[in-house]
């Protein structure tokens, strides 16, 4: 009743509870001036005993209910704000009670009481205004028709510059060592031989005239 009433009246009174204020806010224009914004209405409350008046002279601003019902709503919205400090009452908003035990009012944020204002909505101005200067699309990182070079990574199994430097260097301490190792491999293997083949030679190669008169050679 309360809404429907504040669609055609700039105010509305709850007998026992308050009065309902629907003011008209003309267009204006905000974001430094480049948005204007549609023509609105806002509502607002007065606590009864806080400066409203519930008696008016127009019977149309006034809740026509019947008395006991009237009544009988507004005990369980006393109860229920003392319980939970807070009632909503749909598609207007939520009414309030604080510690002190005052009543306000928080209309909700799509509130919409003005069926003139039906299908407006902000319209932005920057588009419009040739001083505005549009933002320059960011450049490419490289023209359309220039292809980039694709790095291949390395592959992993191969060795880089780094290890193959080292691994030059190490190569010929490698070979000097295999060369000699052969050779010692190859002078006991003949030296082997010679003691199975010629005793004698390799005893002279040994031994001086005198050991071997006294070893009896």
């Amino acid at each position: 009743m309360v809404r429907d009433l504040v669609l055609q009246q700039d105010k509305v009174v709850v007998p026992g509870l308050g009065v309902f204020i629907a003011e008209f806010v003309p267009a204006s224009f905000s974001d430094r001036g480049y948005t204007l914004n549609p023509p609105y209405r806002k509502l607002s409350f007065v606590a009864e005993g806080a400066g409203s008046e519930p008696r008016q002279e127009d019977s149309r601003n006034s809740v026509n209910a019947d008395p006991v019902q009237l009544q009988q709503c507004l005990e369980r919205l006393r109860s229920d704000l003392q319980s939970s400090r807070c009632v909503e009452l749909p598609l207007l908003g939520k009414l309030r009670l604080t510690a002190s035990g005052e009543l306000f009012f928080v209309a909700d944020p799509d509130l919409d009481i003005y069926p003139d204002a039906f299908g407006l909505h902000p319209v932005s101005m920057k588009n419009h205004d040739p001083h505005i200067e549009e933002a320059e699309p960011a450049p490419e990182t490289a023209p359309l028709d220039v292809e980039t070079p694709m790095i291949e990574p390395a592959p992993t199994n191969e060795e880089t510059p780094m290890q193959e430097e080292n691994t030059k260097k190490k190569h010929p301490v490698l070979k000097v060592m295999g060369i000699v190792l052969l050779v010692l491999m190859v002078a006991m293997i003949a030296f082997r031989l010679l003691a199975l083949l010629a005793p004698d030679f390799i005893d002279s190669i040994l031994y001086s005239e005198e050991e071997l008169r006294l070893l009896g050679k």
